[in-house]
């Protein structure tokens, strides 16, 4: 496993092709770096996490004056946690995101109340929308385990289209991608939550560039592998003539780095092969299945290879 920095990937192609700039060599790098992480289904890039949904939360009474965006509370703790959270007045279809929390007994909607005035009204507040893992790419699956149950993916037209006033609410059987919110992916589900369960889900993970001098590579990821291909990369990109040893040097860098490759994946298949993963109840086989790649010989560089 290595943790070597960007500054020691980088010293180390340049002492083979000196004539090479070094922002050249970090462009080749991370052009490798990504050739490396996009090669195969890593075991290493899949992910599990888990996100706990909100209880329904109407405690005390609210006041809510037409063409306003401004409800009061009384007896109602509101917190900075609620923001985002959809709000519904008894008896009414309209709702209302909250915006902003300005003390325990006060807070302002996303759009201005239009049902008639309400003094010491009902009310009930739902936590509809999840912020993920801050690594999250690609959702592989989503589950709640205390009921069994596999989340089915949709999107938010959908959910406008079967529930437009968001009435449903109960069990969430349905997620969808709503937006990200400084690059983290926030969900939301269907019905709306009326309880705290947990939910689990797998995804794999971004492929982060290395900018800075101190950035480390995933300690899956062989240093020896990395720096081959951006050595070969380096000489490729030269923009002249290579002569009979630099090419050479070329074509024995791309060759090692195409041999490690093919070791890592033999090596994460070794270690992934014995295990078989559980999800909501049921037992997967795309370990099984990914490790009868290398027993049969298939390789990422034949021609009808698929990465």
């Amino acid at each position: 496993m290595s943790n070597e920095t960007f500054r020691e990937l980088i010293n180390r192609v340049l002492v083979r092709v000196p004539d090479t700039m070094p922002d050249q060599v970090k462009r080749h790098i991370n052009d490798r770096y990504r050739t490396i992480q996009e090669a195969y289904k890593w075991s290493w890039l899949e992910k599990e996490s888990f996100f706990q949904t909100s209880a329904v939360y109407s405690t005390g009474t609210i006041n809510a004056i037409e063409g306003s965006v401004t409800i009061t509370g009384s007896a109602t703790t509101f917190t900075a946690a609620g923001v985002g959270w959809l709000l519904k007045l008894q008896n009414q279809d309209e709702y209302y995101y909250v915006d902003s929390i300005a003390t325990g007994t006060s807070l302002t909607v996303d759009a201005p109340y239009i049902g008639s005035t309400v003094s010491g009204a009902t009310y009930a507040a739902y936590k509809t929308r999840y912020t993920l893992a801050t690594d999250v790419d690609r959702m592989q699956t989503m589950w709640m385990p205390d009921v069994d149950r596999e989340l089915v993916k949709s999107d938010i037209s959908w959910f406008n289209a079967q529930d437009s006033a968001r009435q449903l609410v109960g069990t969430p059987q349905w997620f969808a991608f709503y937006a990200a919110s400084s690059g983290t992916e926030v969900i939301e589900l269907l019905p709306m939550p009326d309880a705290a369960k947990t939910i689990r889900y797998r995804y794999t993970r971004k492929i982060v560039a290395l900018t800075n001098d101190s950035d480390t590579i995933l300690a899956e990821v062989r240093a020896d592998v990395l720096v081959n291909g951006a050595v070969a990369t380096a000489f490729a990109a030269m923009g002249r003539d290579l002569s009979a040893s630099e090419t050479a040097r070329a074509a024995e860098a791309e060759r090692m780095f195409r041999v490690g490759l093919s070791e890592m994946r033999k090596a994460d298949l070794s270690e992934a092969r014995p295990r078989r993963v559980k999800l909501h109840g049921v037992y997967t086989q795309h370990r099984e299945a990914r490790a009868s790649d290398v027993l049969s010989g298939w390789s990422p560089w034949s021609e009808d290879a698929d990465y």
